[in-house]
């Protein structure tokens, strides 16, 4: 089958058109299978698309476990720099529907640029005990749930060790993603993501616009945030007034192929 990997700040998906798949397909054990480096093509995850018509499409997303996800800013930039550079569209306003919401999307040029919608803050200090310490969270919803913790130094903090430990805690049913912060001045923070289902990765878009949300709201940030991640830098812009929220910043074709299923 022929497939696309695009990277979004280091966020990397394969994308594959669902014309391409056979009605047979156990798309979970493929998404577990193509993800694997070394054995198959390596990457976050696995991206099926439709196109349901000229301005319209549809995605489905399986985390590098298999499981189900619910939606992902980095792939939704990513097909949005697919449909409209693979001729998909002829237009620079355009709607994908994933798992949890329709979202729309802008394109110009290698920019592209996400409506990530309305969100829910659950919680801006939900109080997490945690090998006995007790860890200040904030809580949001944007398609995807998310637990920010802000941090005083991303360097010297025991993420490998906390950050799993939060995201399978009890408390949060189905896990949880987690984003750990720092704040460096009023436009910009860094992160580290631990996302469910993939551990962790370089990027997360919903991630990014989580922390970026409650760092405006807690630590008086202004509404345009350079969000830092491993993999790269996304721009989140929150439009306090209307309650939504955007995303951008780069996309990038790693490569393109066929892919044989064993």
């Amino acid at each position: 089958m022929k497939f696309i990997k695009m990277q979004g700040c280091g966020n990397d998906y394969v994308f594959i058109n669902k014309v391409d798949l056979s009605a047979t397909s156990d798309i979970s054990n493929l998404a577990r299978s193509l993800s694997k480096y070394h054995f198959g093509i390596g990457s976050d995850g696995l991206v099926v698309y439709s196109c349901d018509s000229i301005n319209s499409f549809s995605m489905e997303i399986y985390n590098k476990d298999g499981s189900i996800g619910n939606t992902c800013g980095n792939a939704l930039r990513c097909l949005g720099w697919l449909f409209t550079n693979y001729h998909y569209t002829n237009r620079n306003t355009f709607v994908i529907k994933t798992r949890t919401n329709t979202t729309t999307v802008y394109s110009s040029e290698d920019k592209i640029k996400v409506d990530m919608g309305e969100f829910e803050c659950q919680s801006l200090s939900y109080h997490l005990h945690v090998n006995d310490e007790i860890y200040n969270l904030c809580l949001f919803d944007i398609g995807n749930p998310h637990a920010i913790l802000f941090v005083d130094n991303l360097d010297t903090f025991d993420f490998e060790n906390l950050a799993p430990a939060i995201s399978n805690h009890s408390d949060f049913v189905g896990n949880i993603n987690v984003e750990i912060v720092e704040v460096i001045d009023e436009d910009n923070i860094r992160m580290r993501v631990y996302e469910r289902g993939s551990n962790e990765t370089l990027s997360c878009g919903t991630g990014a616009c989580a922390a970026a949300i409650a760092a405006i709201r807690l630590k008086g940030l202004n509404h345009y945030v350079n969000v830092l991640t491993p993999g790269g830098t996304l721009i989140v812009e929150y439009v306090e007034h209307l309650n939504r929220v955007y995303l951008s910043g780069d996309v990038k074709v790693v490569f393109e192929g066929e892919y044989y299923e064993n």
